[in-house]
């Protein structure tokens, strides 16, 4: 015997929503809570690309964004949603951070003293590349713990350390890849994997200044409508088709991050790496 209360919704679309979020605390009355069954479903299903459907649909069934291309960050604003966000940026920190110092470690023991360039040695952009690599690490971790809804100012800044050292690190570690390439000194350095970073590269710029622009014209356009908070665009506000180009460029720019990394993959299936732990002397 379970009842509920429930305002009468004034759309189809508020119905949609309601019935979603009784169902969701049917589901899980027998953990106690929602967060319990969403918690225990979590277990069951650790992989990745499962929490990140889980996210979305928590977040669309608890009314706290709007189902049309939300931003990541809103996905995540509110728990308990922010709780699956933070596990997964903050394990996705880790493996970045991991990535970074093996691609430094590969250039400095393979290419550092045996390729030229035009101005500074190979060695200095590859210290470039570790720094910036590890700045866009830190905003990673800003952006994972600072949500945009509750501390906004750091979450923001987090965002804009992440994909500005992202993009400066994929371009400084593509001229390295081009000037291994043309040393010659290591047969697998193609020119295909030149121009994919290339491409790539080229790639998150043009999102990264897509999201900047449309989320520009939609925040100017959405003044003069009356909204629902910023993360319940409709389709009636101002701005909204802005607003859905600016979320598809920040969700493809985030894409092609994953994929720059995959491009490492011929260098580290060449490497081998040994843990030494030795007594310190007295």
């Amino acid at each position: 015997n379970k009842s509920f209360s429930v305002s009468t919704p004034s759309h189809v679309g508020d119905v949609s929503r309601a019935a979603q979020r009784r169902s969701l605390v049917e589901n899980s009355e027998g953990n106690g809570s929602v967060w319990g069954g969403i918690a225990t479903h979590n277990l069951r299903q650790p992989d990745s690309s499962r929490l990140l459907a889980d996210r979305y649909c928590i977040s669309v069934a608890l009314n706290h964004v709007t189902p049309y291309w939300p931003y990541i960050s809103d996905t995540g604003g509110k728990p308990p949603e922010s709780c699956v966000f933070s596990f997964i940026c903050n394990t996705a920190v880790l493996f970045q951070l991991l990535i970074v110092y093996l691609r430094y470690k590969s250039v400095h023991t393979f290419y550092a003293t045996q390729v030229s360039t035009f101005c500074l040695p190979l060695k200095v952009f590859n210290f470039i590349g570790l720094i910036v690599g590890l700045a866009s690490s830190f905003g990673f971790l800003l952006v994972a713990n600072f949500q945009n809804d509750y501390v906004p100012a750091v979450h923001f800044l987090g965002a804009f350390v992440v994909f500005s050292a992202g993009m400066l690190y994929q371009w400084v570690h593509t001229y390295i890849t081009y000037r291994v390439y043309r040393s010659g000194v290591a047969g697998h350095v193609g020119v295909g994997w030149v121009v994919a970073q290339a491409i790539i590269s080229l790639l998150s710029l043009v999102f990264f200044v897509g999201a900047t622009l449309f989320a520009g014209l939609a925040g100017s356009r959405r003044r003069h409508h009356i909204g629902h908070g910023t993360f319940h665009w409709s389709t009636h506000d101002g701005g909204f088709a802005y607003h859905v180009l600016s979320s598809a460029c920040e969700w493809a720019m985030s894409t092609t991050f994953l994929v720059y990394f995959l491009t490492f993959h011929p260098d580290f299936k060449r490497m081998k790496i040994d843990i030494v732990v030795r007594r310190r002397s007295s």
